[in-house]
């Protein structure tokens, strides 16, 4: 695993191996198309489609929860990602 990790810089490696449970990159999806995978694992594997997800998730009954809504939200500054329209 630290093979793999070693290539890894910058934030990156941080939100991957940051073993604190409340870095808003850890949260685990328990409802929708994402069930089980972390917010960080959707942006990594998804690029674009994840902006989009995310900006979906933000406005959706489904995940309207405050428990999703702030972690994205926070996840996506830390990646310079804004999500406004």
């Amino acid at each position: 695993a630290y093979e793999i990790a070693s290539c890894l810089v910058g934030s990156e490696m941080c939100i991957r191996d940051s073993p604190e449970a409340d870095h808003p990159g850890n949260l685990r999806f328990d409802k929708g198309s994402y069930v089980g995978q972390t917010v960080h694992e959707i942006f990594e594997d998804r690029g674009d489609m994840a902006i989009t997800f995310f900006k979906f998730a933000l406005k959706s009954p489904l995940y309207a929860k405050e428990t999703y809504n702030q972690p994205i939200l926070d996840y996506c500054k830390l990646r310079g990602v804004e999500l406004s329209e």
